[in-house]
């Protein structure tokens, strides 16, 4: 009888000691803002990738150590200056916010796929799309772009991936795990 519940408490102490060994993941912490991703990814220099931030507060970028310049993960910060962004709002500006992406990415000689979803982020009301991009002037991306809003102020991610590539399923993970991990301080 005394072994059944020693044995349950020894594999309980073995489980709960051992749960913090190996994180699967790093955090970004700045800026006001954390975010998770893949323990075997780095952040990136943008000058590194060609990213440009020029209307953005900050921009950050973290990839596979393997990656070539095209394939990364970045989040950045943007001031609107538009009235304060709240979720019923949102939906009411989705088609304009569709129409100013769509063509933002006609630009590059790139197309919506897919989108909007709505959804949220770190609480936030958001909208997800599928695109596809020319980077560089002329090798093809395929990015899933999310907007997060809370107030004046626009969070965008940019899970960006060569779509001559193999690290979709890759960029994919380290993706959804900034995203479902993206938190204000």
């Amino acid at each position: 009888m005394l072994k059944r519940p020693l044995l349950a408490v020894l594999l309980f102490l073995l489980a709960f000691t051992f749960a913090g060994c190996g994180s699967s993941t790093s955090t970004f912490h700045a800026h006001g803002i954390s975010f998770k991703y893949p323990h075997d990814w780095t952040q990136v220099e943008q000058d590194k990738v060609g990213a440009s931030n020029a209307t953005a507060r900050w921009m950050e970028l973290v990839a596979p150590k393997s990656a070539s310049l095209l394939d990364f993960v970045s989040v950045a910060e943007f001031h609107l200056k538009v009235s304060v962004i709240t979720p019923t709002k949102l939906m009411a500006l989705k088609p304009r916010v569709t129409d100013d992406l769509r063509n933002l990415v006609k630009k590059t000689g790139g197309k919506i796929l897919r989108g909007p979803t709505s959804f949220t982020v770190g609480r936030l009301p958001a909208l997800s799309y599928r695109i596809e991009a020319a980077a560089f002037g002329k090798k093809m991306t395929a990015s899933r772009i999310v907007l997060a809003y809370r107030g004046h102020t626009q969070y965008v991610f940019n899970c960006q991936r060569s779509l001559s590539g193999i690290l979709a399923s890759e960029i994919e993970r380290g993706c959804n795990e900034a995203i479902t991990s993206f938190r204000l301080d």
